[in-house]
């Protein structure tokens, strides 16, 4: 493979973990080389930890990292920009690998280290004097080549992973984004219809966000966002969907789930949180109080957009009644199911 098969094949690949294998693989033909370790970069941590290799067995790099705060005084992640300086690395190529010498490479996202690769060379190989690229040999000049491409495609990588959480989740927590559990919320009606099983809506409307808002910094508010689609999800179930479709409301969907069963999880959650301590969170105004709203198809709606609206309406008649009550849609008039629930069949297993 010459360096134009490597471009197109790294230009075909659709995450960075296929573009680490592949710049590996590219590595260890290139330089002959039988040894070759990849480093991931925990920026939390100031640590590389070893994540691939080719020579080696997964136990062996398993659990091994170099903390570098601790191994290099003075250390900033600038510094793996040209990690072959870092004695901590050389000294792993020496003890850890046993060789004399190395190519140590940096992956990059822009100016962002993300990881470096070690290509152990063998002891006929003479590889002194990283700075200047004629002292490297062809096959060295070629895999900083390489390694140029690499940290181009690793950027456009990140781009595009990044524009898809941003179609798939809210951009401060882990829950669906408002477009995106809409389509899910189609699909799992349209599965509902199909298998005869119901699937309820759960919504959550936090009491004062805005208010809230202008009283706690933005990153406190995200903090505070994030913290509850973790207790929506740690109160679902693995198929069930946690969505954010505005600032104050998330909306959970229940498939098998009658509005019986979808009234006692909306009760749980409500009780969970009037009980959460959201003070170490906001601080002084860490009272939070909620309405929840519940509506069902096919008992109560006759599709997706219905059981959205359903739940809507129940949740503006919710809100009339104060904070921490919950209610549930009424029966639209002269309204005929697509099917009828056993109630007691479709109570969802945590909420019993």
């Amino acid at each position: 493979m010459n360096l134009d098969d490597f471009f197109s094949t790294a230009n075909r690949a659709t995450s960075q973990d296929e573009l680490i294998q592949l710049f590996l693989c590219e590595g260890v033909r290139k330089l002959r080389t039988d040894l070759a370790v990849y480093f991931k970069y925990v920026e939390s941590k100031r640590s590389l930890i070893a994540e691939s290799a080719i020579g080696l067995e997964a136990n062996y790099i398993d659990g091994v990292g170099l903390d570098l705060q601790a191994l290099e005084p003075g250390f900033y992640s600038d510094q793996l920009l040209e990690p072959w300086r870092l004695s901590s690395l050389q000294n792993f190529v020496n003890e850890g690998l046993c060789r004399k010498d190395a190519l140590i490479l940096p992956l990059l996202n822009g100016n962002l280290p993300q990881g470096v690769f070690v290509f152990a060379t063998n002891d006929n190989q003479n590889l002194a004097g990283h700075e200047n690229q004629d002292s490297y040999g062809t096959a060295a000049y070629e895999m900083q080549l390489a390694q140029k491409f690499a940290n181009q495609r690793c950027h456009v990588l990140s781009l595009q992973e990044k524009l898809a959480r941003t179609s798939i989740y809210d951009l401060d927590c882990e829950a669906l984004s408002a477009g995106y559990f809409r389509q899910k919320l189609e699909q799992e009606v349209s599965r509902a219809r199909r298998i005869k099983k119901p699937v309820s809506l759960v919504f959550i409307s936090v009491d004062r966000f805005y208010d809230l808002t202008l009283e706690v910094p933005p990153e406190t508010v995200r903090h505070f966002v994030k913290s509850i689609a973790e207790i929506l999800h740690k109160l679902t179930r693995t198929n069930d969907l946690v969505g954010r479709i505005a600032r104050d409301l998330f909306v959970v969907c229940l498939p098998h789930t009658s509005q019986s069963g979808a009234m006692i999880v909306a009760e749980r959650m409500r009780r969970i949180f009037v009980t959460s301590k959201f003070k170490a969170i906001l601080g002084s105004v860490g009272k939070v109080s909620v309405q929840v709203s519940v509506s069902e198809y096919p008992s109560l709606s006759d599709g997706a957009e219905e059981l959205l609206r359903s739940a809507e309406r129940a949740l503006i008649e919710v809100k009339k009644q104060g904070a921490d009550h919950v209610g549930v849609a009424n029966t639209p008039p002269r309204f005929t199911p697509d099917f009828l629930v056993n109630n007691e069949r479709n109570t969802p297993p945590v909420a019993r």
